[in-house]
This record gives structure tokens, C-alpha cells and sequence, in this order.
């Protein structure tokens, strides 16, 4: 990830070098500002406008405005010292025009941990925070809190809420997280009152469930809902199928945007768990990775793949191949046909995405170097050969007030199948 370098600062608060032009002409201040934003949008590394910032001392100081609004990176812990160095000067005078910081760094000494903080607590415009931070000892809510009021959104590789009790950030609206650890049910709906969107990959509860957590963790959220209220302002929610069920999402969350990898029985009785208890749903995005060979996706079981040489020396296997894909993707689409049929839900978009994990070896791609496809893969052959347009009809059919449906089949990432409806009042838009 690059990012732009600020230009040095004497201890007079001027840029060195700067070229000592008279002024900046006639144009007001708000039209040379527009004009810094046009440059700061050319190239991801801002250098057009860091040249205009060194032109005259004016240009300076409006161009350092538009480029803290930009955002800063900070990928080692030397320009972590050296950005807070430069914030610092002048009693923290250009702290406030700071907007959206990222931290992509291994670890943090604690002089520099506290550096940020006090940096933070000066940041009165901070809106978004971005941070990967891998050490495990390294705690968000430091870097978090002392912006609590003002930000807006946060995306956190790594988050621990396990010493968050009496924590509120009560403006965010945006939570973006890899791993997201929560001790209790209440937790995020009293951390983040005024959540809008959440997306979380994978979810642990540090709670005392039993052993059907998902299960135990989605009841007790229910609850927590109907006592103190859920999210009167989520609108949208992404990640696990299994994470965001346990969620026990009651608030009128208008988009959903699940991976049911792999899929299961108890994924689709959570899917129409799902679609019955939000029913404000208007969009859902739907992507499954189908394991029906069993090879143990995403770690695929190398002693379960076939070679191509067997296939072409025993073709009634490459036929079972074929049959068990038939089958397999038949079972797919009945599953998630019944369980729409059997849902409530109001659904208005509907995009379904079905991957087939594939056991011929010759269809890998272990060193990523390229290859021609394997034209004569069985399991390929039968996903070309399914009638994918005919399923698009059917959802359309199992869900009355469906307005969109698109549905793409893949095999090793490569888009085999591609059906689009619209249905404007009666008719239908191919």
C-alpha cells in the first residue's frame, strides 16, 4: 500500500525546500482548495499536489488540509513516531485536520502506543480507522477510544471486545472486522448504538454456551433484543452464515451478504431462520462453496483428488464423477428452492453465487502459474451441461415479490454459468 510522503517542516512551520513565490494570485482560497482536491485525485500517491504544496507557503498550508483528508498510512513504527512528531508541533494545530488513519504495522512499543493517543485525543475530525495490527497483545480499543465521539467507521483485522464493558462509540456507523471476539450478546448493540453496517469473517463468543453455540449464542441475543432493544439503524450485515445467525438479527436490516462455506443441513435451516426473522429483507447475496466430493474444502485432501491418467484409463469413473455432480448440484438448488418456498421472507434481489469444489487434480493450480483448462473434466463437463436458467425461473417463482435474481456458477473460480432476471410488474427483462 503506498502513500504519499509530507513534505519536511522547519521549525518556522514552512515546507523546506519552498519556492518563495508572492501569494497565489487572485483566486480565493476556496477555488485554490478545489483545485488541490483535483490534484490530490490524479495518482494514488498525491505527487501532483505534494509538487503544488511547494510552490508557496499558502499552497502549503491548504494542500496539507486536503492531504490529512486523504488519510495517512503508516506501515512501520519509525513513521508512526515521525507522523505524530509532525502533528505534535504548534501544540497539536494540525491534529484536528486529520481524517481517516491506517495502521498497518507488526507490533507497537508502548512510547509509541501512548504517543498516538495523546495524537488521538487531538484528532477532533477523525472519522475512519483502519487497522491491522498483528500482535496479539496489541489492544484496538486504544487507538479507538480516544476518538469514541468522532468516528464514524472502522475496519479492525482483529477485534477483542472482552474488556469493552461501559465502551460506546456512539456515532459509528461502518465495523468491518477478519476475527471479531464478543463475551457477551449485548455487546456490539451496546458498544455501537447507531451501527449501520457490519461485516465480520469469522465470530467467536467468549461467553458460557453450550455445545450447539451458534444455536445457544443467536437465543440469548434474541433475548437481549426483546429486553433493551436492538438496532434501530442497521441496514445492512456480511459475513458467515453461521456469524450472522448467531447474531439473532430482530432489527429491520434491509441487506445481507452470506458465505455458507461449506454449506450444511444446519446452514440452510439458519438460512430460513434468517430470511423469517428480518422482514424488512429486501436484498440478498448468497455465496456457497459446495464440497460434494468430500475432499475437506478449503483444506482440500490431496489422497481424495483423481489423475487425469486414471480418468482416461478407468472412464466409468470420470462417469460417477459426472453422476455425483448431477446429483450434487440437483440437491443444491432443491435445498435453497424449498427454502425459500417455505420462508416468509419479502425478498425484492436475490444473487447466488454456487462454487464447485472439483476432486480432478489436473484441474489445480498449485503454482499459480497458467495452465489451459482441463476441457475433459467430468465434474466440469456436468456443471456446463446444467440448466442454470432454468433455476433463475424457479426463484423466481418460489419468492412472489423477487424484482432481481442473478445467479453464477463457478468451478476453480472460473464463472461457468451467468442467468440475470428483472421482473418489471408482469413482465420479465432478460
Amino acid at each position: 500500500m503506498s502513500q504519499p510522503t509530507i513534505p519536511s517542516v522547519t521549525s518556522s512551520g514552512t515546507a523546506a525546500p519552498l519556492r518563495q513565490y508572492a501569494g497565489i494570485g487572485c483566486l480565493n482560497l476556496d477555488v485554490w482548495s478545489l483545485v488541490l482536491e483535483q490534484l490530490s485525485t490524479m495518482n494514488e500517491e498525491a505527487t501532483h499536489l505534494l509538487a503544488a504544496m511547494q510552490t508557496c507557503r499558502d499552497l502549503y498550508k491548504l494542500g496539507l488540509k486536503v492531504l490529512l483528508d486523504r488519510g495517512v498510512v503508516l506501515m512501520r513504527e519509525a513513521a508512526a513516531q515521525s507522523f505524530c512528531r509532525f502533528l505534535e508541533e504548534d501544540n497539536h494545530s494540525r491534529a484536528p485536520l486529520l481524517q481517516r488513519l491506517v495502521l498497518d504495522i507488526s507490533s507497537f512499543s508502548e512510547t509509541t502506543l501512548q504517543t498516538l493517543r495523546v495524537l488521538l485525543q487531538n484528532a477532533a475530525r477523525l472519522r475512519g480507522v483502519v487497522i491491522y495490527v498483528s500482535n496479539g497483545s496489541f489492544n484496538a480499543l486504544d487507538i479507538l477510544q480516544p476518538s469514541a465521539s468522532t468516528l464514524r467507521s472502522a475496519h479492525i483485522s482483529y477485534l477483542n471486545m472482552r474488556d469493552w464493558a461501559g465502551i460506546t462509540l456512539p456515532n459509528l456507523q461502518y465495523l468491518e472486522t477478519d476475527l471479531l471476539l464478543l463475551p457477551a450478546s449485548e455487546s456490539l448493540i451496546r458498544t455501537f448504538p447507531k451501527l449501520t453496517h457490519l461485516k465480520t469473517q469469522l465470530l467467536f463468543w467468549d461467553g458460557e454456551y453450550g455445545d450447539l453455540v451458534d444455536e445457544d449464542a443467536r437465543n440469548a441475543n434474541i433475548q437481549t433484543q426483546e429486553q433493551r432493544g436492538s438496532w434501530p439503524y442497521l441496514k445492512s450485515a456480511s459475513g458467515q452464515l453461521r456469524a450472522i445467525f448467531a447474531l439473532g438479527l430482530t432489527c429491520p436490516v434491509s441487506r445481507l451478504v452470506l458465505q455458507a462455506n461449506p454449506p450444511s443441513d444446519a446452514g440452510r435451516v439458519m438460512l430460513s431462520s434468517l430470511l423469517d426473522r428480518t422482514p424488512e429483507l429486501k436484498e440478498l447475496v448468497l455465496t456457497t462453496n459446495d464440497d460434494i466430493f468430500g475432499l475437506g474444502w478449503p483444506f482440500i485432501r490431496m489422497e481424495r483428488l483423481y489423475e487425469k491418467a486414471r480418468l482416461e484409463e478407468f472412464p466409468e469413473e470420470g462417469e460417477l464423477l459426472a453422476d455425483r455432480t448431477r446429483q450434487g448440484l440437483r440437491d443444491i438448488f432443491d435445498e435453497h428452492h424449498l427454502a425459500f418456498q417455505q420462508s416468509t421472507c419479502k425478498l425484492q434481489q436475490l444473487s447466488m453465487t454456487v462454487d464447485i469444489t472439483c476432486p480432478v487434480f489436473a484441474c489445480y493450480n498449485f503454482d499459480d502459474a497458467p495452465q489451459p483448462r482441463y476441457s475433459d473434466c467430468p465434474v466440469l463437463k456436468q456443471i456446463c451441461m446444467h440448466d442454470v436458467s432454468a433455476e433463475a425461473d424457479l426463484l423466481l417463482q418460489d419468492v412472489p415479490t423477487l424484482q432481481q435474481v442473478e445467479l453464477r456458477v463457478f468451478h476453480h473460480g472460473e464463472e461457468l454459468h451467468y442467468q440475470k432476471r428483472t421482473v418489471v410488474g408482469r413482465w420479465e427483462v432478460i
